[in-house]
């Protein structure tokens, strides 16, 4: 009992006045009387009320009887459960049995539980929960407790108790449970769960984006028993990978990579073939997975004729590659192509070809967008004219380097001197004297070797140190006039000779009085001058064939100088000036190999890499990353780094030019490239990142700006929609956008995403029929419903199911259900009160006062 008023009572301290006021009490059952009265007088103005719990307990038994639920010999029945459930409570506490029933059991079995006599009878409502629908069944643990938690009413005493092997076919059981705990109601958990050893699919997932013509990932979730089982992934009728000898005791994952099928959406259906499996029908799962356009290849090119295709065919049908290479000087229609682009390839293609405005916007796309950027080629690209000092630099990464000469560059030198009947005399020993003036041009560190022709072609000293003057002179002294004059094959010895060497420069000198055959000199010194070897000539003696060696120095590139007697020798300029600019491609087979880790190379073998024909030289810059080097000099081949939210990578050679022209043959080029390329594509940013989820009948969609514009995202149905309008997202938040809306659980949502910035920018979103919902018998062990912590983080207990009684606590109400006024009784009692005490003077009044003495 409480007092609504408690300040009247302060005036309990004045009934003893009542015995003196007016005047002294002389009859002490009238003062008596008169003093209840007014004490009833004081407890009504006071407004004391009692306070009851009107309401009884409420105590909600969730009792799972779906299939998964199995249940051996020894364990008590479901009846035998409910009975002991039931005494375990207060037996004047409201009882709610809630029942997962299987789709599948009879009718007539669930209505008898409820008759039965005895405890069953003291059952105040049973509640039944079926399957989400005959083509799916499955028990929702989240709708029990959701029903349990409106069977108890805000802040009456109740208690939750959960019979069940755990196995919700849902996960959205937790903000029912949040719901309970924060009213204090103790969930209790009666374990059901027998370990089951059938093997089964209990989970098919993939990554996040699934794109065509790149590997995926399936992560196949398996559980039971199985030795030397058999997993088979498909599309339809076509068999995407089967994974052989497969065996688990327990629940484990297996990766399955595969390629998708074409862009679109698609059944990905994964089969368990397993020996002697009691339950076949839980060996399969099928999900729906939207399939994402290729990724688009801005390509930038010049040198090579048909690149475009050719970078398609190597690349497949997981890249569409876009020839720009003819609209750079157009700014607009080739940032437009940039701003759809994932990666953009720069293959081989000088910088003063390329606009500084489009080299800055490629710039900025890679920092600010993520664009990819994927810098290759030979001499344009990286040698003389390249990308030296310019916008690109400073993204690559690696370095240039000897960008100027050095002040003296190696240099190897082929003497030719022709040692022909027609040299005799005089003009041998001029020949002899310019041969000793261009060796002593040389340093130690060049290289330098002599041959002679007369009539066919000798070595008379090979190729060999500048430094071995000796025995260099000795060959020169050795040389005698004698013979033909056939110069040709002498030519041809000195450049395969200089072919192998690994100098700066590489220069040939001929020696002749002019008197040689004729041939197609035109077409082999133009060859050697492409490949960096120079050849000039030196007329010996007076002259006679003068213009055949003029024409001779043009087509190599070289010199042509005229030694007509001693006294008129030429001064040779076998080295060019320190302040050119050197040549760093070196057109050479080099020997290669991988450095990278699997995380860029995947699956891909690149354990041997094919040679390479040429590359360009580098140094790698400090915060990069070497994907392939020389196996000699580790000079990076391929490199990689990140620049703003892109990231640029660079092959120091022609991905289709001569320096790779090996690597066509390689069968697995394309699939490198390919990596490589996706990789670089990687950070690239698309408008928006869309998210679809599903919360039983009730899809959302979100939409997050990824890029620094005004762009609006839609979104479009692809499939049947009943009627129903797309939905328009709203911005909730600057940059986040979310829609909303009904959809059927049993169907399957398909939409795509666009921008209204980037409309070719495209990205399809799909939610497959009971998405989230796991069939009755495949559901995942590991998110079973977690008992353990259930009951402790809500003060409930872990009820053995053979115990006779379980130990059931109720949570405490925590507002009063009924409150009775008391006021009006004591008022009523001081009115009999005061009624009593007029009776009673009366009485007194009416005797004789003799009496009353």
């Amino acid at each position: 009992m409480i007092f609504l008023a408690p300040g009247y009572l302060w005036a309990l301290a004045a009934l003893w006045l009542v015995w003196f006021l007016p005047r002294r009490v002389q009859d002490v059952r009238h003062g008596v009387i008169r003093t209840l009265v007014f004490a009833a007088l004081i407890f009504a103005l006071a407004r004391p009320v009692s306070i009851g719990d009107g309401a009884r307990a409420r105590h909600v038994l969730i009792l799972d009887e779906s299939a998964s639920v199995q249940r051996p010999a020894t364990s008590p029945s479901v009846a035998e459960i409910v009975r002991r459930w039931r005494r375990s409570v207060d037996s004047t506490a409201h009882a709610t049995v809630i029942r997962i029933q299987d789709a599948k059991r009879n009718v007539g079995d669930a209505v008898s539980l409820e008759s039965d006599a005895g405890d069953m009878a003291t059952i105040d409502a049973w509640i039944a929960i079926d399957s989400e629908s005959e083509d799916r069944e499955s028990s929702s643990l989240s709708t029990a407790l959701e029903l349990a938690a409106l069977a108890i009413p805000v802040d009456a005493a109740g208690s939750v108790t959960v019979a069940s092997d755990g196995l919700a076919t849902d996960p959205l059981y937790g903000l029912a449970f949040e719901d309970l705990t924060q009213r204090a109601i103790p969930v209790h958990a009666i374990d059901l769960r027998v370990e089951s050893n059938d093997p089964r699919i209990v989970g098919l997932s993939f990554e996040d984006v699934v794109r065509v013509g790149h590997t995926a990932t399936a992560r196949i979730r398996v559980s039971g028993r199985a030795q030397g089982a058999k997993l088979v992934l498909e599309a339809g009728a076509e068999e995407l990978k089967t994974i052989e000898g497969v065996s688990f005791d327990g629940t484990t994952d297996t990766d399955v990579r595969f390629e998708p099928p074409a862009a679109g959406f698609h059944d990905i259906t994964v089969r368990l073939v397993a020996a002697a499996d009691p339950v076949p029908e839980t060996n399969r799962m099928v999900r729906r997975i939207a399939v994402q356009d290729p990724l688009r290849v801005l390509y930038l090119g010049q040198r090579m004729q048909g690149a475009r295709d050719k970078l398609q065919d190597l690349l497949g049908k997981g890249f569409d590659v876009v020839d720009a290479s003819g609209a750079v000087s157009d700014a607009n229609e080739t940032q437009g192509l940039l701003a759809t682009a994932d990666v953009v390839v720069l293959d081989d293609r000088p910088a003063r070809d390329v606009p500084a405005e489009l080299r800055s916007a490629i710039r900025d796309a890679v920092a600010q967008r993520g664009l990819g950027l994927f810098a290759s080629g030979g001499r344009a690209a990286f040698g003389s004219g390249g990308y030296h000092r310019t916008e690109i630099e400073d993204m690559l990464p690696i370095e240039f380097v000897q960008k100027e000469e050095k002040k003296d560059p190696s240099t190897t030198l082929a003497i030719i001197i022709d040692s022909s009947g027609s040299m005799v005399g005089n003009r041998m020993t001029l020949a002899k004297q310019v041969a000793r003036l261009a060796m002593r041009r040389l340093q130690p560190h060049d290289k330098i070797g002599i041959v002679e022709f007369y009539g066919t072609k000798s070595w008379a000293a090979p190729i060999q140190s500048a430094a071995n003057q000796i025995d260099l002179q000795r060959a020169l002294n050795r040389l005698d006039a004698g013979g033909g004059t056939v110069l040709m094959p002498a030519i041809e010895e000195a450049y395969y000779a200089l072919k192998n060497v690994e100098t700066r420069y590489k220069h040939v000198l001929v020696l002749t009085d002019a008197g040689v055959e004729t041939g197609d000199y035109e077409s082999l010194l133009r060859r050697m001058a492409d490949e960096g070897i120079t050849v000039s000539t030196v007329l010996v003696g007076p002259g006679r064939h003068g213009d055949f060696l003029v024409d001779l120095a043009d087509w190599g590139g070289g010199r042509y100088y005229n030694a007509a007697d001693r006294f008129n020798l030429p001064e040779l300029l076998l080295k060019k000036p320190s302040t050119s600019v050197l040549p760093a491609y070196r057109p050479e087979r080099t020997t290669v190999e991988a450095s990278g880790g699997p995380g860029w190379w995947g699956d891909l073998d690149v354990r041997e890499l094919p040679q390479l024909d040429g590359f360009v030289e580098s140094e790698l810059r400090p915060n990069a990353e070497l994907l392939v080097r020389t196996q000699q000099k580790d000079m990076p081949i391929l490199a990689t780094r990140l620049s703003g939210l892109g990231r640029v990578t660079a092959m120091m050679t022609e991905p289709l030019g001569p320096g790779s022209a090996s690597w066509a043959d390689w069968s697995g080029y394309g699939g490198f490239l390919g990596r490589v390329l996706a990789r670089t594509a990687r950070g690239a940013q698309p408008p928006f990142r869309f998210e679809i989820t599903r919360r039983r009948d009730r899809v959302r969609i979100e939409a997050t700006r990824l890029v620094r514009n005004d762009a609006i995202p839609h979104v479009a149905f692809v499939a049947e929609s009943d009627g129903l309008a797309a939905p328009e997202l709203r911005e909730l938040a600057p940059g986040t956008f979310r829609a909303e809306f009904p959809w059927p659980i049993d169907r399957v949502l398909e939409a795509e995403a666009t921008a209204d910035l980037a409309p070719q920018t495209k990205t399809r979103l799909v939610s497959g029929a009971f998405d989230g919902v796991s069939p009755e018998l495949q559901v995942d062990p590991s998110n079973a419903f977690p008992f353990a912590a259930a009951c402790e983080a809500s003060g409930g207990n872990v009820l053995d199911a053979a115990s006779e009684r379980f130990e059931i606590t109720a949570s405490i109400a925590r507002a009063p259900r009924s409150v009775r006024e008391i006021w009006p009784w004591c008022a009523l009692l001081a009115l009999l009160l005061y009624v009593l005490d007029v009776f009673h003077r009366r009485s007194v009044s009416s005797r004789a006062p003799s009496e009353i003495a």
